[in-house]
Protein backbone atom coordinates (compact mmCIF):
# COMPACT_ATOMS: atom_id res chain seq x y z
CA UNK A 1 0.00 0.00 0.00
CA UNK A 2 1.03 3.84 -0.80
CA UNK A 3 1.58 5.79 2.40
CA UNK A 4 1.58 9.60 1.77
CA UNK A 5 3.49 10.72 4.01
CA UNK A 6 4.56 11.19 8.35
CA UNK A 7 1.14 11.98 9.17
CA UNK A 8 -0.77 9.55 7.68
CA UNK A 9 1.64 6.54 8.82
CA UNK A 10 1.34 7.91 12.34
CA UNK A 11 -2.26 7.78 11.85
CA UNK A 12 -1.94 4.37 10.83
CA UNK A 13 0.07 3.67 13.84
CA UNK A 14 -1.99 5.25 16.69
CA UNK A 15 -4.78 3.33 15.53
CA UNK A 16 -2.87 0.17 16.73
CA UNK A 17 -2.80 -1.28 20.45
CA UNK A 18 0.59 -1.24 20.89
CA UNK A 19 0.05 -1.03 25.02
CA UNK A 20 2.73 -3.28 27.33
CA UNK A 21 0.37 -6.31 27.65
CA UNK A 22 -1.59 -5.84 24.80
CA UNK A 23 0.68 -5.74 21.18
CA UNK A 24 -1.68 -8.04 19.03
CA UNK A 25 0.68 -10.92 17.95
CA UNK A 26 -0.20 -9.58 13.95
CA UNK A 27 0.85 -6.19 14.62
CA UNK A 28 4.77 -6.92 13.51
CA UNK A 29 3.75 -8.22 10.16
CA UNK A 30 1.33 -5.16 9.28
CA UNK A 31 4.42 -3.09 10.36
CA UNK A 32 6.90 -4.40 8.42
CA UNK A 33 4.20 -4.52 5.35
CA UNK A 34 4.35 -0.77 5.57
CA UNK A 35 8.67 -0.70 5.90
CA UNK A 36 9.05 -2.60 2.87
CA UNK A 37 6.64 -0.51 1.22
CA UNK A 38 8.92 2.55 1.79
CA UNK A 39 11.71 0.53 0.33
CA UNK A 40 13.30 -0.85 3.52
CA UNK A 41 15.00 -3.92 4.21
CA UNK A 42 13.09 -5.24 7.50
CA UNK A 43 15.05 -7.60 10.26
CA UNK A 44 13.74 -8.79 13.61
CA UNK A 45 14.20 -10.47 16.69
CA UNK A 46 11.81 -12.27 19.09
CA UNK A 47 12.45 -11.98 22.86
CA UNK A 48 9.88 -12.84 25.27
CA UNK A 49 6.98 -12.85 23.12
CA UNK A 50 7.43 -9.75 21.72
CA UNK A 51 8.64 -8.83 18.08
CA UNK A 52 11.61 -6.34 18.07
CA UNK A 53 12.29 -5.19 14.20
CA UNK A 54 15.04 -3.22 12.68
CA UNK A 55 14.66 -1.57 9.01
CA UNK A 56 17.61 -0.69 6.81
CA UNK A 57 17.00 1.36 4.05
CA UNK A 58 20.10 3.21 1.68
CA UNK A 59 22.96 1.92 -0.49
CA UNK A 60 25.84 0.00 1.37
CA UNK A 61 28.46 2.06 -0.25
CA UNK A 62 26.92 4.75 1.96
CA UNK A 63 28.63 8.12 2.35
CA UNK A 64 27.45 8.26 6.30
CA UNK A 65 25.63 5.80 8.30
CA UNK A 66 22.93 6.58 10.70
CA UNK A 67 20.67 4.90 13.19
CA UNK A 68 17.32 5.98 14.02
CA UNK A 69 16.24 4.92 17.45
CA UNK A 70 12.33 4.56 18.07
CA UNK A 71 9.82 2.58 19.91
CA UNK A 72 6.72 1.46 19.04
CA UNK A 73 5.28 -0.26 22.16
CA UNK A 74 3.41 2.45 24.92
CA UNK A 75 2.25 2.17 28.04
CA UNK A 76 -1.47 1.38 29.06
CA UNK A 77 -3.88 3.75 27.58
CA UNK A 78 -5.18 4.08 31.20
CA UNK A 79 -8.60 5.95 31.82
CA UNK A 80 -9.98 9.31 32.01
CA UNK A 81 -9.35 10.14 28.13
CA UNK A 82 -11.99 12.20 25.91
CA UNK A 83 -11.07 10.74 22.89
CA UNK A 84 -10.67 7.57 21.49
CA UNK A 85 -6.93 6.73 23.11
CA UNK A 86 -6.86 4.23 19.67
CA UNK A 87 -8.87 6.68 17.36
CA UNK A 88 -6.14 8.90 16.12
CA UNK A 89 -8.87 11.61 16.20
CA UNK A 90 -7.69 14.88 14.84
CA UNK A 91 -9.20 18.45 16.56
CA UNK A 92 -7.81 21.58 15.32
CA UNK A 93 -4.71 20.64 14.16
CA UNK A 94 -3.87 18.33 17.04
CA UNK A 95 -4.00 14.56 16.84
CA UNK A 96 -4.77 12.37 20.07
CA UNK A 97 -3.77 8.96 20.52
CA UNK A 98 -1.89 6.51 22.97
CA UNK A 99 1.65 7.07 21.59
CA UNK A 100 1.02 10.25 19.82
CA UNK A 101 3.84 12.07 21.30
CA UNK A 102 5.66 8.82 22.87
CA UNK A 103 6.70 8.07 20.18
CA UNK A 104 4.71 7.23 17.35
CA UNK A 105 4.83 10.30 15.55
CA UNK A 106 8.84 10.27 16.06
CA UNK A 107 8.98 6.97 14.68
CA UNK A 108 6.95 7.84 11.26
CA UNK A 109 9.70 10.87 11.04
CA UNK A 110 12.41 8.98 10.99
CA UNK A 111 10.86 6.25 8.67
CA UNK A 112 10.45 9.07 6.03
CA UNK A 113 13.71 10.97 6.71
CA UNK A 114 15.50 7.36 6.31
CA UNK A 115 14.02 7.14 3.15
CA UNK A 116 14.90 10.96 1.76
CA UNK A 117 18.40 10.57 2.96
CA UNK A 118 18.76 7.01 1.35
CA UNK A 119 18.34 9.06 -2.20
CA UNK A 120 21.42 10.91 -0.56
CA UNK A 121 23.90 8.74 0.00
CA UNK A 122 23.16 7.85 3.53
CA UNK A 123 22.19 3.90 5.08
CA UNK A 124 20.37 4.36 8.06
CA UNK A 125 18.56 2.18 10.15
CA UNK A 126 15.41 2.82 12.00
CA UNK A 127 15.16 0.24 15.35
CA UNK A 128 11.76 -0.12 16.44
CA UNK A 129 11.72 -2.44 19.77
CA UNK A 130 8.72 -3.29 21.65
CA UNK A 131 9.86 -3.26 25.05
CA UNK A 132 11.29 0.17 25.42
CA UNK A 133 8.59 0.93 28.21
CA UNK A 134 9.58 -2.04 30.63
CA UNK A 135 12.36 -4.30 30.27
CA UNK A 136 14.29 -2.70 27.26
CA UNK A 137 15.71 -6.14 26.64
CA UNK A 138 14.72 -5.81 22.53
CA UNK A 139 17.62 -2.99 21.60
CA UNK A 140 20.44 -5.17 22.85
CA UNK A 141 19.36 -7.97 20.93
CA UNK A 142 18.78 -6.09 17.54
CA UNK A 143 22.13 -4.38 17.82
CA UNK A 144 23.30 -8.09 18.43
CA UNK A 145 22.22 -9.00 15.06
CA UNK A 146 22.73 -6.25 13.12
CA UNK A 147 25.77 -4.47 14.74
CA UNK A 148 27.14 -1.00 16.03
CA UNK A 149 29.07 0.35 12.97
CA UNK A 150 27.24 3.83 12.78
CA UNK A 151 28.62 7.15 12.13
CA UNK A 152 25.56 8.93 14.25
CA UNK A 153 22.90 8.03 16.09
CA UNK A 154 19.84 9.98 16.43
CA UNK A 155 16.74 9.23 18.84
CA UNK A 156 13.23 10.71 18.34
CA UNK A 157 11.95 10.58 22.05
CA UNK A 158 9.83 13.80 22.84
CA UNK A 159 12.70 16.29 24.06
CA UNK A 160 11.11 19.45 23.46
CA UNK A 161 9.23 21.25 26.19
CA UNK A 162 6.47 23.81 25.61
CA UNK A 163 7.51 24.52 21.67
CA UNK A 164 9.26 21.86 19.34
CA UNK A 165 12.57 22.62 19.05
CA UNK A 166 13.65 23.79 22.55
CA UNK A 167 15.53 21.32 24.16
CA UNK A 168 18.08 18.79 22.78
CA UNK A 169 19.41 15.91 24.92
CA UNK A 170 23.20 15.43 24.53
CA UNK A 171 22.84 12.41 27.06
CA UNK A 172 20.78 10.66 29.71
CA UNK A 173 21.69 10.39 33.52
CA UNK A 174 21.97 7.13 35.04
CA UNK A 175 20.16 5.05 37.30
CA UNK A 176 20.84 3.21 40.57
CA UNK A 177 17.92 1.62 42.89
CA UNK A 178 18.85 -0.19 46.10
CA UNK A 179 16.79 -1.26 48.88
CA UNK A 180 19.18 -0.13 52.79
CA UNK A 181 18.21 -2.87 55.37
CA UNK A 182 18.55 -1.60 58.93
CA UNK A 183 18.78 -4.54 61.76
CA UNK A 184 18.16 -4.20 65.26
CA UNK A 185 15.92 -6.25 67.79
CA UNK A 186 12.23 -6.58 67.87
CA UNK A 187 10.68 -6.48 71.29
CA UNK A 188 7.66 -5.34 73.19
CA UNK A 189 7.05 -2.06 72.50
CA UNK A 190 6.33 -1.19 76.35
CA UNK A 191 9.88 -1.81 77.28
CA UNK A 192 11.54 0.70 75.13
CA UNK A 193 13.96 0.81 77.30
CA UNK A 194 15.33 -2.31 76.97
CA UNK A 195 14.69 -2.46 73.17
CA UNK A 196 16.19 0.40 71.50
CA UNK A 197 14.13 1.19 68.42
CA UNK A 198 15.77 0.36 64.82
CA UNK A 199 13.60 3.24 63.34
CA UNK A 200 14.92 5.84 65.58
CA UNK A 201 18.42 5.22 62.78
CA UNK A 202 16.00 6.62 59.99
CA UNK A 203 16.50 10.38 60.27
CA UNK A 204 20.56 9.93 60.62
CA UNK A 205 20.50 7.51 57.04
CA UNK A 206 17.85 9.85 55.17
CA UNK A 207 19.10 12.96 56.24
CA UNK A 208 23.14 11.37 54.70
CA UNK A 209 21.09 10.15 51.64
CA UNK A 210 19.42 13.21 51.22
CA UNK A 211 22.23 15.68 51.19
CA UNK A 212 23.15 17.64 47.87
CA UNK A 213 25.55 15.79 45.62
CA UNK A 214 27.45 18.89 44.28
CA UNK A 215 27.32 17.72 40.78
CA UNK A 216 25.64 18.70 37.45
CA UNK A 217 25.80 18.32 33.64
CA UNK A 218 24.37 19.83 31.38
CA UNK A 219 21.88 21.43 33.86
CA UNK A 220 21.03 18.47 35.43
CA UNK A 221 22.44 17.45 39.23
CA UNK A 222 22.50 14.00 40.76
CA UNK A 223 19.14 13.16 42.80
CA UNK A 224 18.09 10.65 45.04
CA UNK A 225 14.36 9.76 45.83
CA UNK A 226 13.28 7.56 49.10
CA UNK A 227 10.17 5.65 46.96
CA UNK A 228 9.29 2.54 49.97
CA UNK A 229 9.82 2.46 53.83
CA UNK A 230 8.69 -0.67 55.74
CA UNK A 231 9.53 -2.98 58.77
CA UNK A 232 9.05 -6.04 60.05
CA UNK A 233 6.56 -5.55 62.82
CA UNK A 234 3.82 -7.63 63.27
CA UNK A 235 1.45 -5.64 65.30
CA UNK A 236 1.29 -1.93 67.08
CA UNK A 237 2.52 -2.89 69.89
CA UNK A 238 5.80 -4.34 68.93
CA UNK A 239 9.16 -2.56 68.16
CA UNK A 240 10.37 -3.75 65.02
CA UNK A 241 13.89 -5.68 64.21
CA UNK A 242 14.37 -4.51 60.67
CA UNK A 243 13.62 -0.99 58.55
CA UNK A 244 14.31 -0.84 54.63
CA UNK A 245 14.01 1.74 52.61
CA UNK A 246 14.15 1.53 48.81
CA UNK A 247 15.61 4.71 46.18
CA UNK A 248 15.59 5.60 43.10
CA UNK A 249 18.93 7.75 42.39
CA UNK A 250 19.17 9.38 39.24
CA UNK A 251 23.02 10.77 38.69
CA UNK A 252 24.96 13.03 36.50
CA UNK A 253 25.68 11.42 33.05
CA UNK A 254 29.69 12.70 34.00
CA UNK A 255 29.53 10.26 37.07
CA UNK A 256 30.34 6.50 36.96
CA UNK A 257 27.85 3.71 38.30
CA UNK A 258 30.32 2.74 40.37
CA UNK A 259 31.54 6.15 41.77
CA UNK A 260 28.15 6.82 43.12
CA UNK A 261 28.19 3.29 44.83
CA UNK A 262 31.01 3.93 46.21
CA UNK A 263 29.78 7.79 47.79
CA UNK A 264 26.20 5.99 48.57
CA UNK A 265 28.19 3.54 50.94
CA UNK A 266 30.61 6.43 52.33
CA UNK A 267 27.56 8.34 53.41
CA UNK A 268 25.47 4.99 54.95
CA UNK A 269 28.98 4.61 57.22
CA UNK A 270 29.01 8.13 58.30
CA UNK A 271 26.07 7.53 60.03
CA UNK A 272 27.45 4.76 62.09
CA UNK A 273 24.01 2.60 61.83
CA UNK A 274 24.18 -1.01 60.91
CA UNK A 275 23.13 -1.60 57.04
CA UNK A 276 22.62 -4.11 54.44
CA UNK A 277 22.81 -2.59 50.95
CA UNK A 278 21.50 -4.45 48.13
CA UNK A 279 21.86 -2.78 44.76
CA UNK A 280 18.93 -3.83 42.29
CA UNK A 281 19.15 -2.05 38.88
CA UNK A 282 22.55 -0.25 37.71
CA UNK A 283 22.08 1.54 34.03
CA UNK A 284 25.07 3.90 33.11
CA UNK A 285 24.55 7.31 31.67
CA UNK A 286 25.77 8.68 28.92
CA UNK A 287 27.13 11.99 27.34
CA UNK A 288 27.62 12.97 23.78
CA UNK A 289 29.51 16.79 24.38
CA UNK A 290 29.99 19.46 22.66
CA UNK A 291 33.09 20.43 24.39
CA UNK A 292 37.09 19.93 23.68
CA UNK A 293 38.06 19.07 19.82
CA UNK A 294 35.38 21.35 18.30
CA UNK A 295 35.88 18.91 14.87
CA UNK A 296 35.83 15.80 16.74
CA UNK A 297 32.20 13.85 15.84
CA UNK A 298 30.23 14.21 18.87
CA UNK A 299 30.81 18.46 18.71
CA UNK A 300 30.34 18.34 15.04
CA UNK A 301 26.96 16.02 15.68
CA UNK A 302 25.98 18.43 18.48
CA UNK A 303 26.56 21.67 16.69
CA UNK A 304 24.66 20.86 13.59
CA UNK A 305 21.49 19.27 15.63
CA UNK A 306 21.78 23.65 17.19
CA UNK A 307 21.96 24.86 13.81
CA UNK A 308 19.47 23.24 11.85
CA UNK A 309 16.91 23.73 14.61
CA UNK A 310 17.86 27.42 14.39
CA UNK A 311 17.62 27.21 10.61
CA UNK A 312 14.81 25.11 10.47
CA UNK A 313 12.43 25.86 13.27
CA UNK A 314 13.60 29.52 14.68
CA UNK A 315 14.37 28.16 17.92
CA UNK A 316 17.75 28.25 20.30
CA UNK A 317 17.53 24.76 21.87
CA UNK A 318 18.97 24.21 24.93
CA UNK A 319 21.10 20.87 25.65
CA UNK A 320 19.95 18.97 28.54
CA UNK A 321 20.30 15.52 29.79
CA UNK A 322 17.38 15.12 31.85
CA UNK A 323 14.48 13.15 32.51
CA UNK A 324 14.70 9.39 32.50
CA UNK A 325 16.43 6.43 30.14
CA UNK A 326 16.28 6.13 26.88
CA UNK A 327 16.89 2.59 24.23
CA UNK A 328 19.31 5.25 22.55
CA UNK A 329 22.12 4.58 25.18
CA UNK A 330 22.61 1.28 24.45
CA UNK A 331 24.07 2.54 20.92
CA UNK A 332 25.91 5.49 22.76
CA UNK A 333 27.29 3.12 25.09
CA UNK A 334 29.42 1.61 21.81
CA UNK A 335 30.84 4.77 21.06
CA UNK A 336 28.67 6.58 18.38
CA UNK A 337 27.47 9.98 18.86
CA UNK A 338 24.28 10.40 19.94
CA UNK A 339 21.80 12.76 20.40
CA UNK A 340 17.62 12.86 21.17
CA UNK A 341 15.38 15.14 19.56
CA UNK A 342 12.01 14.79 19.47
CA UNK A 343 8.17 16.59 20.00
CA UNK A 344 6.95 18.69 22.86
CA UNK A 345 5.41 15.89 25.51
CA UNK A 346 2.21 16.38 24.69
CA UNK A 347 1.03 14.80 28.03
CA UNK A 348 2.50 11.19 27.72
CA UNK A 349 1.83 8.72 29.70
CA UNK A 350 -1.46 10.35 30.38
CA UNK A 351 -4.98 10.94 28.82
CA UNK A 352 -5.42 12.42 25.81
CA UNK A 353 -1.65 12.09 24.85
CA UNK A 354 -1.51 14.55 21.88
CA UNK A 355 1.27 15.53 19.09
CA UNK A 356 0.71 19.08 16.90
CA UNK A 357 0.14 17.58 13.16
CA UNK A 358 2.57 20.20 11.91
CA UNK A 359 5.36 19.31 14.48
CA UNK A 360 5.62 15.54 12.62
CA UNK A 361 6.51 16.93 9.18
CA UNK A 362 8.72 19.69 10.76
CA UNK A 363 10.48 16.61 12.87
CA UNK A 364 10.71 15.16 9.50
CA UNK A 365 12.47 18.34 7.99
CA UNK A 366 15.15 18.25 10.75
CA UNK A 367 16.12 14.84 10.96
CA UNK A 368 17.04 15.02 6.91
CA UNK A 369 18.95 18.44 7.71
CA UNK A 370 20.69 17.04 9.94
CA UNK A 371 22.05 13.39 7.92
CA UNK A 372 22.54 15.68 4.86
CA UNK A 373 24.31 18.83 6.86
CA UNK A 374 26.14 15.69 8.61
CA UNK A 375 27.02 14.15 4.86
CA UNK A 376 28.75 17.62 3.67
CA UNK A 377 30.82 18.41 6.41
CA UNK A 378 31.84 14.94 7.19
CA UNK A 379 35.83 14.36 7.63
Amino acid sequence: MKIDGAVQLTRMLLQENTSTGCIDATFPSKLTGWLESLGFSVRSVLSDGLAHLCATIGPQEAALRLAFVGHYDTVPAGEGWKHPPFGAVEENGVLYGRGASDMKSADAAMMFAAATLASRGIRSTVFLPADEETDSRGMPALLDLVGTEFDYCVCGEPTSKKRLGDCVKVGRRGVLRAEVVLKGRSGHAAYADVTPNVVNSLPAVITELAKPWNDTCYGVATSLSITHLSTDSTGVNVIPGVVSLQFDMRFAPNRSVEEMQREVAVRLDRTGVPYELEWRKSTAPYVTGNEGDPSSPQARLVAITQSVIQEVLGVAPMLSCDGGTSDARFVAWNGVPTIEFGVPHGNMHGADEFVEVGNIELLERVFVAIGERLVTSKG
